[in-house]
């Protein structure tokens, strides 16, 4: 059965490139992402793997990550980028990669 995790993130950069992706709610989500058009699919893989943790060991997800449904609304924050034709969430990637490097 597919859930609904609504869950808040921390992007933080690295000097080396990429980033470092926790969360201040779910402690045990710890990973990291070069690419940020792999944050999706890396971040799902993670809280995946931490849902199977707390079934191993009996610990209850958070009820309140759960979203209620689809037919229910879900706060949803996203990177955006405004005033450009490209796609928001390319653009904020690149502006994301250029904060790294220091410029802007």
């Amino acid at each position: 059965m597919n859930k609904l995790i609504k869950i808040p993130l921390v992007l933080e950069p690295q000097k080396e490139g990429g980033w470092t992706v926790t969360s201040p709610v779910l402690p045990e989500l710890v990973t990291e992402v070069d690419d940020l058009k792999q944050l999706d699919e890396i971040v799902r893989d993670a809280v995946n793997a931490v849902m199977e943790l707390y079934e191993d060991t009996g610990k209850e997800f958070p009820s309140g990550l759960i979203a209620a449904g689809t037919k229910s609304p879900v706060w949803f924050e996203s990177l955006i980028l405004r005033g450009r034709e490209r796609s928001s969430l390319t653009g904020a990637i690149e502006i994301l990669k250029k904060g790294q490097s220091g410029e802007y």
